[in-house]
């Protein structure tokens, strides 16, 4: 992202620069590379990736005995009615 406004351009931020350094690289998983998705599917494939990590994460690190905790993630997206 190098620039976002508000609207009414009343708030801005900007890059002014950017630095790149040649040793971090990122790499895009190979299940993304294989063929183009919907964003619906997107969606559906990032909730269930995340169902399982909180399920894994619960399983590692169990609460106490008579404590609970709960793990949710925020997501930006408006709700997405999938037929």
């Amino acid at each position: 992202i190098i620039k976002i406004a508000s609207d009414d351009q009343f708030k801005i931020w900007q890059a002014i620069k950017i630095n790149y350094q040649e040793k971090e690289k990122y790499s895009i998983p190979e299940k993304f590379k294989s063929k183009a998705i919907s964003f619906a599917d997107y969606v559906k494939m990032k909730k269930s990736e995340d169902k399982q990590y909180i399920k894994d994460y619960k399983a590692k690190n169990p609460p106490k005995p008579g404590e609970t905790y709960e793990i949710y993630f925020d997501y930006v997206e408006k709700p997405l009615e999938i037929d």
